[in-house]
């Protein structure tokens, strides 16, 4: 019963890992787009994603490499902010455009 119960959790291990890796993947290839684009050298994933990063990175890696030609070398890093950073960019906007407007009064 015990040696069943870890094949059934390590069979869900396998099956987590590889839709993180898919993630990674799909989220890879429209990095890649933007990064053939304006070829950066950091790309910061924020948000919910930056605590997962460790988990799919190997996925964004597989897609930056099928590029061929426009090899993608960014260095991938979470945010230091993590997942408010979204929250504290939307924050910082509002600020300064209440500042903005106040200026021109």
């Amino acid at each position: 019963m015990l040696a069943e119960q870890r094949q059934a959790i390590a069979g869900l291990i396998r099956e987590a890992l590889a839709t993180l890796t898919e993630y990674g993947v799909a989220v890879g290839h429209g990095l890649a787009t933007l990064a053939t684009l304006f070829r950066p050298q950091t790309i910061v994933v924020g948000g919910g994603s930056a605590a997962y990063l460790d988990l799919f990175k190997d996925g964004l890696r597989l897609a930056f490499s099928r590029n061929g030609e426009y090899r993608i070398t960014a260095a991938v890093r979470p945010s230091e902010l993590g997942v408010l950073a979204g929250a504290i960019g939307a924050a910082t906007m509002v600020q300064a455009a209440e500042h903005s407007y106040q200026s021109t009064e």
